[in-house]
C-alpha cells in the first residue's frame, strides 16, 4: 500500500535496446519541493544530522560494551534498546536528505514533514526514559560498576542529542516550489 502511494508522481517510461530487450526507466513528475530555510543553513544542518546519527550509533553501541549492571535490569535495558528502531529511521532519513539535491520528492518532503519529528520524538522518548532510569539506578543502588557510569553518560548524551534534533527540526522544514518547471 505504501509504494502505491506515490505511485502517481512516476511516469514508466519503456524503451527498446540494440538487442530486442525492454528497458523499464522511471522518471518523477510529482510536485517538486524545497527547503524552506536558506541554503548555508540547510547545507549544515545536513551535515549535522548526518555527524548526529553517526554519534548516535557510536554512543548506543558503546553503552552496550562494558559490563553494566544498568543493562541487567529489564526496565532500564528495554526503553535502551527499543530506541535502536528510531535511531535506525532518523540515520537513513539523514542520508537520505544528505544524498538529495533540490528539488525534492513528494515522498522524501513527506518523510521530512510527517515522519521526522514522530521519529526524533520517540528517540528523545526511549533514551530520556533510560538516561532517567539509569541515573535513578545509580543513585539507588548498592551495586555500581563502571560500566554503569559509562551506560548512564551515553544514555544522556543520545537524549541530549535527540532533544538538540528536536529543537531544530525547523531548519529542514520543505515547501513546495512556486514554480515547478523552473528547478527540474
Amino acid at each position: 500500500m505504501a509504494k502505491n502511494r506515490y505511485a502517481a508522481d512516476y511516469r514508466l517510461i519503456e524503451e527498446f535496446d540494440e538487442k530486442g530487450r525492454v528497458k523499464v526507466t522511471y522518471e518523477y513528475i510529482g510536485e517538486a519541493y524545497r527547503f524552506a530555510e536558506a541554503g548555508k543553513i540547510v547545507d549544515r544542518h545536513r551535515k549535522l544530522w548526518v555527524l548526529m546519527a553517526l554519534s548516535g550509533w557510536i554512543l548506543f553501541i558503546a553503552a552496550l560494551i562494558p559490563y553494566s549492571t544498568a543493562m541487567r535490569r529489564l526496565w532500564i535495558a528495554l526503553p535502551y534498546v527499543f530506541s535502536a528502531v528510531p535511531l535506525a529511521f532518523t540515520t537513513e532519513l539523514a542520508f537520505t536528505v544528505f544524498s538529495q539535491k533540490e528539488p525534492l520528492e513528494h515522498r522524501i518532503a513527506d518523510k521530512l514533514d510527517n515522519n521526522h519529528p514522530a521519529q526524533l520524538f520517540a528517540l528523545l522518548f526511549f533514551t530520556g526514559i533510560a538516561a532517567s532510569l539509569s541515573v535513578l539506578h545509580l543513585a539507588l543502588s548498592d551495586e555500581r560498576v563502571p560500566g554503569d557510569f559509562v551506560f548512564s553518560a551515553c544514555a544522556l548524551l543520545l537524549a541530549g542529542g535527540a532533544f538538540y534534533l528536536m529543537k531544530t527540526r525547523k531548519r529542514l522544514r520543505v515547501e513546495k516550489c512556486a514554480a515547478d518547471n523552473e528547478q527540474r
